[in-house]
């Protein structure tokens, strides 16, 4: 994709349908006290089924539930007025003697308890027969079926991520901040179009036990207009995120 289509190429053609994607309702059993949406029953298009919730949307909470660093990873996705939208966990259990440097799936499932996503961690390009530490996470939805794509860069010494629609051309930039672990404070990492134009960010949020722990919670905020798989790609960033540095404290 060439830098200069800007963000005029990722957006969706949904979001000018008069369509009801989501009706609160009353919690009930194991929804953690918040409000959930339901899923609608027409189909919307350019939006893999069960991912409705996440149209017309400007900001996402990804919060992780995590016991020990020998429990699944498992994360509520939240939307801006509190309701969960998405749940995700990690299959099988992980293998924390590989911290970051380990393949995973992350299993997404909408509040029926349906499957409706996966975020398979992988490896882009090996040296000698081993993994390097250039990580990739494909977005799939329905599973097996790729929509994006997110991978680890580097730059430097600084991180980055790079965004890819399903055909594996780059449209976003996800760059940390100059110092990547700072005390006392949240950390913000910058999404950014090819052009250089932040549209976005990641804010890994500090709590009063550290930067980074079994309970870590990141707010995404974009464009509401931007296509769905480029939502989802943002919170793989965010798992592929947590992989690396929460893994790599433990």
């Amino acid at each position: 994709m060439k830098p200069e289509k800007g963000l005029a190429s990722i957006e969706t053609t949904a979001v000018d349908q008069n369509v009801v994607i989501a009706q609160p309702r009353l919690p009930g059993p194991g929804t953690l006290g918040f409000e959930i949406w339901t899923t609608p029953q027409l189909p919307i298009i350019n939006c893999p089924p069960g991912l409705e919730p996440l149209l017309n949307i400007e900001l996402l909470t990804v919060l992780q539930h995590r016991f020990s660093v020998f429990d699944k990873n498992r994360y509520v996705i939240r939307n801006a007025v509190n309701q969960e939208i998405l749940w995700a966990e990690e299959a099988p259990p992980p293998d924390s003697c590989f911290g970051a440097r380990r393949f995973f799936d992350m299993q997404i499932m909408d509040i029926q308890q349906r499957e409706v996503m996966t975020v398979f961690q992988s490896y882009d390009g090996s040296c000698c027969g081993l993994p390097m530490l250039r990580n990739k996470m494909d977005i799939c939805a329905p599973p097996g079926n790729p929509i994006s794509y997110v991978e680890q860069r580097m730059s430097g010494l600084r991180l980055r991520i790079v965004v890819k629609d399903a055909a594996g051309n780059p449209v976003l930039n996800i760059h940390a901040p100059s110092m990547s672990f700072k005390i006392g404070g949240d950390l913000e990492f910058s999404v950014l179009q090819l052009d250089g134009q932040v549209i976005g960010k990641i804010v890994k949020k500090w709590s009063r036990s550290g930067l980074f722990t079994p309970r870590d919670m990141y707010v995404v905020t974009f464009p509401p207009n931007i296509d769905v798989s480029i939502k989802t790609a943002l919170v793989g960033a965010c798992f592929l995120l947590d992989l690396l540095m929460y893994s790599s404290e433990n």
